[in-house]
This record gives C-alpha cells, sequence and structure tokens, in this order.
C-alpha cells in the first residue's frame, strides 16, 4: 500500500485530526515503515506452523466459580445512606 497524500488526507479526516505538514510527514514515515513490517511477516513461510494460543502450556489457577451464600442484603442495605430496599442509590457521576 502506497502512502500518499490522498491517503494522509483521510485518515486525518476520519480521525479528525487537523495535522500539520511536518506531522503529516512523520506519520506517514511511520505508517510506511510499520506497512513495511507487516509486509515482511506476510512473506514468511509458516507452514505447518500450529495456532498458538499461549507461547507456553498454561494451567487454570483459578478456583472453580460455585455458588456459595452471599451478605445478608437487610444489612448492607442498613448501612446505605440512601437505599430504596433493593439496591442503593448514589449520586449521579457521569450527565
Amino acid at each position: 500500500m502506497q502512502v500518499d497524500d490522498e491517503l494522509m488526507a483521510r485518515l486525518e479526516e476520519q480521525s479528525q485530526l487537523a495535522l500539520s505538514p511536518g506531522e503529516k510527514s512523520r506519520l506517514a514515515a511511520g505508517i510506511a515503515e510499520a506497512l513495511g513490517g507487516m509486509g515482511r511477516l506476510a512473506a514468511l513461510e509458516a507452514g505447518g506452523a500450529g495456532e498458538c494460543v499461549q507461547p507456553f502450556d498454561a494451567a487454570n489457577i483459578f478456583r472453580d466459580d460455585e455458588p456459595r451464600p452471599s451478605l445478608d442484603r437487610g444489612l448492607i442495605l442498613g448501612c446505605a445512606p440512601e437505599q430504596n430496599g433493593e439496591m442503593i442509590i448514589a449520586p449521579r457521576t457521569v450527565e
């Protein structure tokens, strides 16, 4: 893929950035380098290599998820400054 002015203009528009000419040239060089690396990876012969999810043998170190009793809802709600009988009421933090 050729990193030209048209591609840079599309990327600038899609990213909603206003880049200076110097920033555009530095970014274009970085994109070209990254694409070149991808091209070299695509050229590698990897026939016969299976999928590798983990580079090492992994074991599940977490406990089994088993249901167990939780804290008493009434006790927890009794400590809340504001509640509605089912849940704690907290002030809105995001508009």
